[in-house]
């Protein structure tokens, strides 16, 4: 028993001294006369700590590493555990063992990943065949380079809701331009369209903007979504329409066609003219389920209601009636209507994050099959950093953590 606890100690002593001979040397080489920038995929990274060599090992920052390759990270300090997560693979290591777990099959390391203070540094060898990239270092310019999104190459054919076109062609320019062997074409027609032509073979990509109905899922269980991001979901009214707020239950039996006229609300007998959007789109089968079938399990479109098409022809419906009612989502919103507040919810990007406005949205990506190779990159591109700023700019809402957001889904 004694001679355990001596070992236990020697071995407490031994890591002691190597953390703080790493952290001497992680000082040293962070002088600003030996910092190591760092490259990926040609664009100089600056907004984080700074690669190091030790011991003739190139070692990366894991955080940033992560976040510019669009990979959910998560250490656990009490393990030692480092967890990351891309659309194709899970990645799994702990600090200290020259091992890496790539989708439960293990790869020896001839060095391991370590601490410094907070940051997770991972050796170059772990990078390049955890993520598949190319890691190089260039010692004249002081330079560690990471090519990822850059080895793309081939084509991709995707399709189905509308509010992902501008969003998927922004994603798709960008990378071109980053990997000149890669190309893609983005068409719409809807979410229900989409996801058929990715079973038929047509799409390689279906984009959707709901989920999938437990029919598709059944008929075709190969089918794999991927959350990109979320919006939500505003109910409008005319401009001259006095109502500003509207409790769910008014929400649900306006669209249900149980109120068929404003009086309850503005105390006018006057009709109400519900605008929804045909069936098949995302827009339409998510706000039916958290508008109408949360607050009624029996409930259904009104069936006076009036289709359309897309969000853009919803706005210019209860633009040009004054008695007009309908949904679009947030980014869809401008002075043309009046988004009203739900429960005394505003709708605002604010609201959503903070769990508040109940009308949300989820935005997919699906694939026939695992999203392996070009399919797994272009998704994890959306979640990378450049891809999250594409999402935001487009009056989206980036997801907190994808892989959480999609194992509790």
């Amino acid at each position: 028993m004694f001679k355990k606890k001596q070992i236990l100690i020697f071995f407490l002593i031994v890591s002691l001294v190597l953390s703080l001979m790493f952290a001497f040397n992680f000082a040293e080489m962070n002088n600003d006369g030996n910092a190591i920038s760092l490259i990926i995929d040609g664009e100089e990274i600056k907004d984080g700590i700074a690669p190091v060599m030790l011991e003739d090992t190139l070692y990366l920052p894991a955080k940033i590493v992560c976040e510019y390759l669009g990979a959910d990270y998560e250490f656990s300090e009490d393990e030692g555990k480092i967890s990351i997560y891309l659309a194709d693979r899970i990645i799994e290591s702990v600090v200290d063992m020259p091992y890496v777990d790539i989708n439960t099959e293990i790869h020896q390391l001839q060095k391991t990943p370590i601490k410094n203070g907070d940051d997770i540094m991972l050796p170059a060898e772990m990078v390049k065949i955890s993520f598949d990239a190319d890691v190089s270092y260039d010692a004249s310019y002081k330079a560690a380079n990471i090519k990822y999104f850059s080895l793309m190459s081939g084509t991709l054919r995707m399709g189905g809701a509308p509010s992902f076109i501008n969003i998927a062609q922004r994603a798709i320019d960008k990378l071109k331009k980053i990997s000149p062997k890669f190309d893609a074409r983005v068409f719409g027609g809807g979410s229900s369209a989409g996801i058929t032509a990715c079973q038929d073979g047509e799409f390689d990509i279906a984009n959707i903007t709901r989920e999938l109905t437990a029919d598709e899922s059944y008929y075709c269980p190969d089918l794999k979504s991927y959350r990109i991001a979320k919006e939500g979901i505003a109910v409008i009214v005319n401009k001259q329409n006095p109502i500003n707020d509207l409790n769910r239950d008014y929400v649900c039996k306006i669209f249900e066609g149980k109120f068929l006229s404003w009086r309850a609300a503005q105390g006018k007998d006057i009709p109400i003219y519900v605008n929804v959007q045909e069936a098949g789109t995302g827009t339409s089968n998510t706000f039916f389920d958290i508008g109408i079938l949360a607050a009624d399990e029996f409930g259904e479109y009104a069936r006076t209601a009036m289709p359309n098409a897309s969000n853009g022809l919803v706005r210019q419906a209860v633009a040009s009636d004054p008695l007009a009612v309908g949904y679009v989502t947030f980014s869809f919103l401008n002075d043309s209507v009046k988004a009203v507040s739900v429960g005394g919810v505003i709708p605002s990007k604010q609201s959503v994050l903070e769990k508040k406005w109940p009308l949300v949205n989820k935005l997919y990506i699906v694939t026939n099959g695992e999203a392996k190779g070009l399919k797994g990159k272009y998704i994890n591109f959306l979640r990378s950093k450049m891809g999250r700023q594409i999402i935001e700019e487009e009056g989206l809402i980036n997801l907190d953590v994808y892989h959480l957001d999609e194992i509790e889904s």
